[in-house]
């Protein structure tokens, strides 16, 4: 398992609360905490970014992005968390399976893989670069289920290739500082 990805497993782990502000840490200086109520979670968002939520019959989706994708519906800077329940199969075979089939996509370029194994939440994630250039961009991917509830937690950070760098400093806090219920 790679360094980068213990404070994510750690404190998903860690906050197996329901996400009330009063279970949570202290944000870092320039965050502060969004509440995912849906999903009796919490995720950290850098001051001044955009915060929505979108729930369609099948996934919950939460979006945390610098750019307003209210409007359009895209960003090019942010995180985002989609839930779902598996109906069928097991949810942390079906989060290895999103980030295998993901990282050996055509267009994709893997750059790191891994197994995350940890009691409640399973899974594994992966770093891509998609495109080149100007017009490319990295993704940082982790896929979690929960046998439990059959939950599966997709979680993506990413940013142009041209500022990754930059834009990471951020996305590492908010990947690494998710609270999420495993009662959810």
């Amino acid at each position: 398992m790679r360094r980068r990805t213990l404070p994510v497993i750690a404190m998903l782990l860690a906050a197996a609360s329901v996400g009330r502000s009063r279970d949570l840490p202290e944000a870092p200086e320039g965050f502060h905490w969004e509440q995912a109520t849906g999903i009796k979670a919490a995720l950290l968002a850098p001051d001044g970014w955009f915060f929505r939520e979108e729930a369609k019959p099948t996934v919950i989706a939460y979006v945390i992005s610098r750019e307003d994708s209210k409007a359009a519906g895209k960003f090019e800077t942010g995180f985002t968390l989609n839930v779902n329940r598996v109906s069928r199969g097991d949810s942390v075979e079906w989060a290895k399976k999103v980030v295998a089939e993901f990282s050996k996509a055509k267009k994709n370029k893997l750059l790191k893989s891994w197994d995350v194994n940890r009691p409640v939440l399973t899974g594994a994630g992966c770093d891509v670069e998609i495109g080149e250039g100007r017009d490319g961009i990295k993704m940082e991917l982790v896929a979690l289920g929960n046998p439990r509830t059959n939950a599966v937690y997709l979680m993506t950070f990413e940013a142009p290739l041209a500022r990754w760098d930059e834009a990471w400093k951020l996305g590492r806090e908010m990947m690494s500082h998710v609270s999420l219920s495993d009662e959810f």
